[in-house]
């Protein structure tokens, strides 16, 4: 019973450090930041998973035509993740280092 109570305190903190150092891992705020930190529903992270886009960088310049030549990407992909590009590029500009 003590090791599942350890397990409930702890699981808050060891989250907390997970997500600063992936932070730290990833540079957040620059181009090689995964794409799964953007929010996108899971549709759209798989659809460019599948064709290879795997970070920020790898997403941020494709035009409306390239994104739609990906499978599974159709305009409400489009909007959302250049939404979320936005709301990302915020938050990073809003972030302290």
């Amino acid at each position: 019973i003590s090791r599942i109570m350890y397990t409930r305190v702890k699981l808050p903190v060891a989250v907390a450090l997970r997500n600063a150092i992936r932070n730290q891992a990833y540079n957040i705020g620059t181009i090689e930041t995964p794409i799964e930190l953007l929010d996108l529903s899971t549709r759209t992270t798989k659809a460019l998973k599948r064709a290879g886009y795997l970070t920020i960088g790898d997403v941020k310049f494709l035009t409306t035509r390239e994104l739609l030549l990906i499978r599974n990407i159709g305009n409400s992909c489009i909007e959302e993740l250049r939404k979320c590009l936005k709301d990302y590029e915020v938050k990073a500009k809003n972030q302290i280092v």
